[in-house]
């Protein structure tokens, strides 16, 4: 049975590599909190991924500051995560494996 809901929301993982000295990488990751948006909207071509993205994540688990405390969700501490390119390209990767279910194939 299928319950179709106003509104959908789930977490999912986010990976993403940290470019670092010498051509170094550093997987790092969080648990993004994402609502389903409309296929109209994904499909609106005028949107940047970063403009879908801030509509479509509505909280995370996992973000630390420097000093390694949780950073709360809030609209401004998205904007400067998806101001970060391989933030950016993580969390959308992670929202179409999730909505497309190419991360329930890929195990």
């Amino acid at each position: 049975m299928f319950v179709l809901m106003k509104e959908h929301r789930f977490s999912w993982p986010v990976a993403f590599d940290v470019p670092m000295e010498h051509g170094a990488r550093v997987a790092q990751g969080f648990t993004a909190r994402f609502r389903v948006l409309p296929q109209s909207r994904i499909e609106d071509m005028s949107l940047r991924p970063a403009e879908l993205m801030a509509e479509a994540v509505v909280g995370w688990e996992g973000v630390l500051d420097e000093a390694g405390q949780p950073v709360p969700f809030s609209a401004a501490t998205l904007a400067d995560l998806l101001d970060v390119p391989f933030i950016l390209v993580g969390l959308a990767q992670a929202y179409a494996d999730a909505v497309s279910g190419a991360g329930a194939r890929k195990n």
